[in-house]
């Protein structure tokens, strides 16, 4: 079923206007049975408009999206109408390949999907926003111990994603254990998103129970996003977990900056290595506004090195946080000095931050093993 709307183009170095028709393409329709069948017949432009409901099976997964910008929206407004949902035992939600500034996804959930890199998402060289969608229960799962899983929910290669007014809830990037129960493993890395290259964008998002699931030494990082630049405005990550040799509980980043964000109750353990970051791991990380409260880095239990209860990074500018009751754990000796709050590997500045109740067994709440590090108008515990 199509229904046309009057799109306006007006050029501003030319005499005349363009004028064009977007349609929207209602599925199901007798024309549009499957979600596939209404974007093969798209033009940009054109919205593919989702009635409430459940889809799944042929034609509405494993979606090729085209290389023309439109937008595939649930019809509502709530997510929780539509449902976009795994049949059988392998398959992804969408594919994008070179889909261009103007790709839109709104208002749907996408839930339970369970193949190898990228379980619901997969985006190569895209420009991509998702809107008002919740993205869940997702597993990139790996049944080869020399490969790690990347990406519970999204994998990006290149490209720009940007997501507003999304949750991401209990995605998993799992890793495989090797040679029975004592061998070496694969990790998981970016329980949500994982990203190569590009850049991803996250506004007035929550994250909470992702997890990058380590598997014995296997290396894990990011529990809920690994990227090269991550960009984190008004957002709140909580309850996210990386293992193995945990690399930030939350964030794993070259580049991070995090703009009036939350992260709580985040861990990065290990059960014999050390780890980094209980919320964030980054070369390089601007913090600026937000709460830091109750992550971990290492393992209380076991013997491993928590190198920053909080954050690990190369270098670091900080204003305006609150650090609080953030733990290292390691071993009793000397070498457990490594940051209750703070593990820094080059300069910093730190602005009005305060530090509270950040807890190690030896060591200062913020540790440089270079410096210089500059602090203004800080408290620290």
């Amino acid at each position: 079923m199509r229904f046309q709307n009057l799109l306006v183009v007006v050029s501003s170095g030319a005499a005349l206007t363009s004028v064009a028709l977007a349609d929207e393409l209602f599925v199901p329709s007798p024309e549009f049975p499957t979600i596939q069948a209404a974007i093969d017949a798209s033009v940009a432009g054109d919205e593919v408009v989702l009635l409430s409901g459940t889809f799944s099976g042929s034609g509405n997964m494993d979606l090729r999206m085209p290389r023309w910008p439109i937008t595939i929206r649930g019809e509502t407004g709530d997510p929780a109408d539509v449902i976009i949902e795994r049949s059988g035992s392998q398959g992804r939600a969408m594919i994008f390949a070179s889909s261009p500034l103007g790709t839109v996804v709104a208002d749907l959930t996408i839930s339970r999907f369970f193949p190898l890199d990228g379980a619901a998402i997969f985006a190569s060289n895209s420009e991509i926003l998702f809107d008002n969608c919740v993205i869940q229960d997702n597993r990139a799962d790996m049944d080869d111990c020399s490969i790690r899983s990347r990406g519970g929910a999204v994998m990006q290669r290149n490209g720009v994603l940007r997501f507003v007014d999304c949750v991401f809830r209990n995605n998993q990037a799992s890793g495989t254990t090797c040679n029975g129960s004592g061998g070496m493993g694969s990790g998981g890395s970016g329980g949500a998103i994982y990203a190569e290259g590009g850049q991803t964008i996250l506004e007035r998002c929550q994250l909470d129970g992702n997890a990058g699931a380590g598997a014995q030494l296997g290396s894990s990082a990011g529990g809920a996003i690994v990227g090269g630049r991550v960009v984190l405005i008004d957002s709140i990550l909580v309850g996210n977990v990386t293992g193995g040799r945990g690399i930030g509980g939350a964030v794993s980043a070259g580049e991070l900056v995090s703009i009036n964000t939350d992260f709580i109750d985040n861990v990065a353990y290990a059960s014999d290595a050390p780890t980094r970051g209980g919320a964030i791991a980054a070369s390089q990380a601007t913090i600026i506004g937000g709460r830091i409260i109750g992550n971990r880095s290492g393992d209380p239990v076991f013997a491993s090195e928590g190198r920053g209860g909080a954050v690990f990074a190369d270098t670091l500018e900080m204003a305006n946080v609150v650090l609080v009751n953030n733990r290292a754990f390691g071993y009793s000796g000397p070498e457990d000095v490594h940051g209750r709050a703070i593990r820094l590997r080059g300069e910093a500045t730190l602005t009005n931050v305060l530090f509270l109740d950040n807890q190690s067994r030896t060591g200062d709440a913020l540790y440089a093993v270079e410096g210089p590090v500059q602090l203004n108008n800080c408290i620290v515990d």
